[in-house]
């Protein structure tokens, strides 16, 4: 019996070894994969209301982020109704996911109740295909010989946004540089021009329009040939204490124009500490940032400027796993809309 009871004990010790490991597998090692779900209801009444795809934000797993795009048009494709929703992203505390595999669709059955697999009409996606992204570079003397750092930083931001996209797909930039002044290099797809002009920008001037600078970068966003989604990305080591219109006195219109902008602009800020009397306005930076899944400000404030690579090659990583997914369904008409339940399967980049 002892011998028995010796046996049961390793076996229940294995077991409870196994599940352990497989919880520290899951949530430590690399790769990390979870599984998101995105809610949706699905109608079409008429030929006169058309096609409609309505998100459930608030049942739908909330690392889904999804811009926001106002009206999903809808276009035909043969028998088909294509409907796609932009500028999705997949994003927790741990970073950015991209998805993996083939996406499952369910239908809840009206008759039933229950969820049931759909293979005739599915989710599909493509990474968002073409891109602007300003970026606004604090070049001011309080900086000192960390404005190279900073300028190598971004040009290599540069490199790293063109490695991580999908052939044929168009990469523009524009950029604005600060401190007393700005100066401006309107959106281009010539990257070699883009890092020729961040590593050429001065640096020997001692104020901060940082709100001023932040404005030009909308500007150039909104002009800039149409793209499938737009992005600032803003450095300063100080705070805003310089302006030529007294509506730059505070963070509020540019946020407003960031908001507002119709082309749904996404806002990164970046602040380092430590170098000018009296740091980085962590408020003002904040409310100038997108918000992310988790409720929280796209804002990171550091202390030391080797610190700006890894945050730049975070968000290059962000940026590039931008998704449109695309509902294609038949063309039957629905007139009771009818729950959708996509299980979208991530891996952590």
């Amino acid at each position: 019996m002892k011998n028995n009871y010796g046996r049961l004990f390793a076996i229940l010790l294995l077991i409870l070894s196994g599940t352990a490991c497989e919880k520290v597998f899951y949530g430590e090692v690399d790769p990390y994969v979870k599984e998101f779900v995105l809610f949706a209801e699905y109608e079409y009444a008429d030929t006169i209301t058309g096609p409609k795809i309505t998100i459930d934000r608030e049942k739908s797993s909330p690392e889904i982020q999804i811009g926001s795009q106002s009206n999903i048009q809808a276009s035909l494709s043969g028998n088909r109704i294509v409907l796609p929703i932009e500028n999705v992203k997949f994003q927790d505390e741990r970073g950015v996911y991209q998805v993996i595999g083939e996406i499952t669709t369910e239908e809840k059955n009206p008759l039933s109740g229950k969820w049931e697999t759909d293979v005739e009409n599915f989710l599909n996606y493509s990474k968002t295909k073409d891109l602007t992204i300003i970026l606004v570079l604090d070049v001011s003397s309080s900086l000192g010989n960390d404005v190279d750092l900073v300028k190598e930083y971004a040009a290599n931001f540069i490199s790293l946004m063109l490695n991580d996209r999908d052939p044929g797909a168009v990469t523009q930039f524009g950029v604005v540089g600060f401190a007393e002044n700005t100066s401006l290099l309107n959106v281009t797809t010539d990257a070699n021009a883009v890092t020729q002009f961040i590593r050429g920008l001065q640096e020997n001037q001692n104020a901060t329009k940082l709100y001023q600078a932040m404005n030009d970068g909308v500007t150039l966003a909104e002009n800039a040939p149409p793209t499938d989604g737009y992005f600032i990305i803003t450095f300063t080591d100080g705070r805003n204490n310089a302006w030529d219109n007294v509506n730059f006195e505070d963070p509020n219109s540019v946020d407003e124009r960031i908001d507002n902008s119709g082309i749904d602009l996404f806002s990164y800020t970046i602040g380092l500490n430590g170098k000018s009397e009296n740091g980085v306005d962590d408020d003002a930076l904040g409310i100038l940032a997108s918000t992310l899944p988790s409720g929280t400000p796209a804002s990171t404030i550091i202390e030391s400027a080797s610190e700006l690579k890894p945050i730049f090659e975070k968000i290059a990583k962000s940026i590039a796993a931008d998704y449109e997914l695309r509902y294609d369904r038949n063309k039957s008409f629905i007139r009771t809309p009818r729950p959708l339940r996509f299980r979208i399967k991530c891996q952590l980049f």
